[in-house]
């Protein structure tokens, strides 16, 4: 897996106090590979459409919405359209707890860095509206092209804004008390170890019995607190890594459906297209037909 975000080699700006804004656009034959970082990214759709891809979980976002990608979480981006362009906000974590009242610092950190599979990681272009998020993004935009004394005090305030918006919305999601049920620094670590290796060794012959091992953990306490982080039992969330990279290969590489299934950690090519069709609503077949079609 490619861990380097190739977008950074855009702006050649550095980041600033802990905060780095620039805008980018993508076209279908310039994907965001998948890689992690350990900085909070927030990106904000301008114009067109793409499939983002968060650890397990994917979906379309058009103009006007925003994605949250968290820390360390494996994430990846493809555009739909031609082209799509986005105003991209990353934030170190470390300059989110510098706002952070001492008790509240840790719960910044959680919600932004632990990947729970209800989290909210998308809001849509309504509530980006309601929120001020919108009007936040274009500020930043106007003010990345001026040149005035105080204009790096009033990036960081406007991106302060924003991701204060984003923390107290989720503060306020149902499964809030959940992700602060446990404040454990070396469980969270051990179990985005966990997820980070997953997607790294997706195609290998993985088990809740050897990733426990791996971990110095026993089998039900893995067992356990992964479920409780990801939402989803290990074997459902590793068959959902291995489907949507067999999706993006079908998607992006001239590979046959039996191949891509190999490199997916499928041996049996009927429980692969079976688990294809159960996850993704088609046979691996008809997406690579509907993918030369369009």
């Amino acid at each position: 897996m490619d861990h380097k975000d190739v977008r950074s080699e855009h702006n050649p700006q550095a980041m600033h106090d802990g905060i780095h804004f620039f805008t980018d656009t993508l076209d279908k034959k310039s994907p965001v590979s998948p890689h992690i970082h350990q900085l909070v990214e927030l990106l904000y759709v301008t114009d067109g459409s793409a499939l983002i891809v968060s650890d397990d979980t994917q979906c379309s976002v058009s103009v006007g919405d925003m994605v949250l990608f968290r820390a360390n979480a494996v994430h990846s981006i493809y555009p739909t359209d031609d082209k799509c362009v986005f105003s991209v906000l990353f934030i170190s974590i470390p300059h989110v707890i510098s706002y952070a009242y001492k008790e509240d610092g840790m719960r910044y950190s959680m919600l932004l860095s632990r990947f729970h599979a209800t989290n909210k990681t998308v809001w849509r272009k309504d509530e980006c509206s309601h929120l001020g998020i919108d009007r936040r993004f274009n500020e930043l935009k106007t003010l990345s092209s001026e040149t005035f004394l105080g204009k790096d005090i009033l990036m960081k305030a406007t991106a302060a804004i924003i991701i204060s918006s984003v923390l107290k919305d989720l503060s306020e999601q149902d499964n809030a008390n959940e992700v602060f049920a446990d404040s454990s620094e070396s469980l969270s670590k051990k179990m985005d170890d966990a997820i980070l290796y997953i997607n790294e060794h997706y195609s290998e012959d993985l088990t809740v019995a050897s990733m426990a091992e791996r971990l110095f953990m026993s089998y039900s306490y893995f067992s356990r607190n992964f479920k409780r982080v990801t939402g989803r039992c290990f074997k459902d969330y590793l068959n959902v890594t291995r489907i949507n990279n067999a999706e993006m290969k079908l998607r992006s590489t001239p590979k046959s459906v039996t191949q891509i299934a190999m490199e997916c950690g499928y041996n049996n090519i009927a429980y692969f297209s079976a688990m294809y069709k159960k996850l993704k609503g088609i046979s691996p077949t008809a997406a690579r037909d509907t993918e030369i079609a369009n």
